[in-house]
């Protein structure tokens, strides 16, 4: 891969490591932009099929030993225990933690399916709590991951697990893996895979920042599947290509990440965290035509909710298990079995009528309409959820002022929220979006809360 080629030459002429002054990790740099985490390889590469009781769907626990293996190498000794007293982190050591990973006290992982998101998010937070309480912080990024989680584990999605701040985020772009692994972040990615409807997790490992083709770049991960070698024990180092939005090639297509995880050591002096709320507006003029007076179709009146009446499973294919002959005549000798079910229900009493008409009926009368069509997008920017919010949209002109107000609910980090608003109808010269976080609770920066068209 000419990215690995490139990494070699600049490390030999050059030397231009950077290092992290939060972590002291050793990752490398170059002028030409591409970057890797060095030193991930070697008997930091686990396999997931370095034991056999692991089964095929090991892949969460054994990036997450890689991942801790490479932070116990590069400052943070106690994630990786040194079962064998040799001075190192090396395979044996690794093994330890992804069997102790995948046990019911962690990441409940199954042998025949893999880990669910939530409970490699679970087991990670309560292992790195264990070895370094207080100094490190999980950002997800996933649409939709909090309602995810309150589903699998039965309960909401906290700000923090044990000691460690969640933070949300969108489904994860290039940009955004560009961001966490050149932070020095240890990063996940979760792929779908065949045979389960759990992810397949990768180690990030490298990135060249400029395009191979338009929208795509390449990147080096860590893959803990053994592959067709012979040796299931060691994981391996593929070079493949990432898509602007987040798409990695694998397996000859490409495939959108699910999931992405970092984690990241939290900075000492970055103060407390808080959240920190930024609205913007975009407002048109728009005109339609609309019918005010029309002829009248036919209309029916039509049930659009039902209780739901009693179901049965019913056999609507048979097979005959064995066929007999006699008297010349053939018949079925062994019975039938049922090859096809269906579950049929009955009709419910209908709960709730609508009169629906048919479209079609002449229009007598026309107008053409104006309106405004405002959308107002809150976003929270911070690092910590924002709680209920108000928010007031302001046209102005001319002396006059149409104030529409409008409430947001929780916000996470990274997440925002849109309001469509139609105000009333006036020749605005000024359209102005504020939003402030209710109870007068502090945000990061209370400065830039407003925001003008």
């Amino acid at each position: 891969m000419y990215l690995r080629k490139t990494c070699r030459v600049f490390s030999i002429i050059i030397l231009s490591l950077t290092v992290l002054l939060t972590t002291g990790l050793a990752n490398q740099q170059h002028e030409d932009g591409s970057f890797y985490l060095e030193g991930m390889g070697g008997e930091l590469l686990l396999g997931q099929g370095a034991k056999n009781a692991w089964g095929d769907f090991w892949s969460a626990p054994t990036v997450t030993a890689i991942n801790l293996g490479y932070l116990a190498a590069n400052g943070y000794p106690a994630f990786v225990p040194d079962t064998n007293g040799n001075g190192r982190v090396d395979r044996p050591d690794l093994i330890h933690v992804a069997d102790l990973l995948g046990n019911n006290e962690y990441m409940k992982t199954v042998t025949t399916t893999g880990t669910t998101d939530p409970d490699l998010l679970y087991g990670l937070a309560k292992y790195v709590d264990l070895k370094y309480p207080g100094e490190f912080e999980i950002k997800v990024y996933e649409q939709g991951f909090s309602g995810e989680y309150a589903e699998e584990r039965g309960g909401l999605l906290p700000d923090k697990l044990f000691s460690l701040p969640i933070r949300l985020y969108p489904d994860p772009l290039f940009a955004d893996y560009r961001k966490e692994l050149r932070g020095g972040e240890m990063v996940w990615l979760g792929l779908s895979q065949k045979r389960s409807q759990l992810n397949h997790f990768l180690a990030g490992r490298s990135f060249d920042p400029k395009e191979n083709t338009p929208g795509r770049f390449m990147v080096d991960l860590v893959e803990p599947r053994a592959g067709q070698q012979v040796r299931p024990a060691r994981a391996r180092v593929i070079e493949t290509i990432m898509r602007e939005r987040g798409e990695i090639r694998y397996g000859g297509r490409f495939i959108p990440v699910d999931i992405m995880l970092a984690l990241s050591p939290i900075e000492k002096d970055a103060g407390p965290c808080l959240p920190d709320l930024v609205c913007t507006v975009d407002c048109e003029t728009q005109e339609e035509r609309v019918c005010v007076e029309e002829g009248t179709g036919d209309c029916e009146r039509v049930c659009v909710e039902e209780g739901t009446g009693d179901c049965e499973r019913v056999c609507v294919e048979e097979e005959c298990r064995g066929w007999c002959t006699e008297d010349g005549e053939r018949y079925c000798c062994e019975g039938y079995e049922c090859i096809e079910w269906e579950t049929v229900c009955e009709e419910g009493e209908c709960l709730e009528w609508e009169t629906v008409c048919e479209e079609g009926g002449e229009c007598l009368e026309w107008e053409t309409r104006q309106t405004h069509v405002c959308r107002v997008v809150t976003k929270n920017q911070g690092c910590s959820t924002a709680g209920w919010s108000t928010g007031t949209l302001t046209l102005k002109s001319k002396g006059q002022e149409s104030l529409n107000p409008f409430l947001n609910t929780e916000i996470r980090p990274g997440e925002e929220q849109v309001f469509l608003l139609n105000p009333k109808l006036f020749r605005y010269e000024t359209a102005i979006c504020s939003v402030d976080i209710n109870d007068d609770v502090e945000e990061s920066d209370e400065e830039n809360n407003e925001s003008t068209q």
